[in-house]
């Protein structure tokens, strides 16, 4: 991990995927690719960043009232830099789940999956890359 300003950028992009995941959040209606698709710059390692053990302050905005909660992760990083797996721990609310990043290395997008251990469902995934150290992911927002 280092301190590079862009690392810092995507791990806030992810801690608040994450802190969306962890609300129950459904997963992304239908797995293609959409026709705005984000720009294809991803490349082997991009997820590099993220690999350890977190702690994570989550804020969720609920009835225009912020709720706080603590979580934990571990994240890994597999098959050279192409597959990143997340498991993310939320003990005050009884909720884990997992991430996994997969670089389709010839469009240069990567697909970013979620299951909780509520469902055991893995969603569609929502696709993305970064840019200049800026994530762009094809995420819907919703609320359960």
């Amino acid at each position: 991990m280092t301190n590079d300003p862009s690392d810092t950028q995507r791990r806030i992009l992810l801690q608040l995927a994450a802190g969306i995941a962890a609300a129950g959040q459904p997963g992304i209606a239908g797995a293609a690719i959409p026709a705005a698709r984000p720009a294809g710059t991803g490349k082997a390692g991009d997820f590099d960043f993220l690999s350890g053990n977190w702690k994570i302050a989550h804020r969720q905005l609920k009835d225009d009232k912020w709720d706080s909660f603590e979580g934990e992760a571990t994240v890994y990083r597999a098959l050279g830099g192409i597959a990143s797996v997340e498991e993310l721990r939320i003990p005050s609310r009884n909720f884990s789940g997992m991430g996994l990043r997969l670089l389709d290395v010839e469009r240069k997008l990567w697909a970013d999956y979620w299951v909780n251990s509520r469902s055991g469902i893995l969603n569609p995934p929502s696709w993305g890359s970064f840019t200049d150290g800026v994530g762009a992911w094809d995420s819907a927002d919703g609320d359960t």
